[in-house]
């Protein structure tokens, strides 16, 4: 049981094109859909039905991106703190790069810092494979 944003509704009710807040392919696409529910009036209440329905709730939601139920903040609205949308890599605001690391039995595992988000998300994904946790 998909939901969709409300904007949806609306850019369909109107006629408009809202092909443009489909689930992004890239982090450049999710920040353009980011910045663009931002400025939104709605934002609050999209983010709210978006909490409510969070198993179903796919792609931006009031500047937030959800992904399998799990509300990730791509531009910092709530604390400052950019997100990935990769598991194992976050944003290291000291060194102004991404950082990709995992944890085992309690240990956390340096994989690197990447100036790309994607490549940081690949790295991780990498490691998993071929160390696994």
């Amino acid at each position: 049981m998909k939901v969709t944003p409300p904007c949806v509704e609306d850019f369909e009710r109107t006629g408009r094109d809202w092909t443009a807040l489909a689930p992004p392919r890239n982090r450049g696409e999710l920040m353009e859909m980011a910045r663009m529910c931002a400025g939104c009036p709605i934002k609050d209440q999209c983010r709210e039905i978006a909490e409510e329905d969070s198993p179903y709730a796919e792609g931006v939601w009031g500047g937030m991106f959800y992904r399998n139920g799990r509300a990730i903040d791509p531009l910092g609205i709530l604390n400052g703190n950019m997100e990935s949308v990769y598991l194992r890599v976050h944003w290291d605001r000291s060194r102004g790069k991404w950082k990709a690391e995992a944890q085992v039995d309690g240990r956390k595992h340096h994989i690197g810092y990447f100036h790309d988000e994607d490549e940081a998300g690949q790295a991780a994904f990498a490691w998993q494979l071929a160390d696994g946790d």
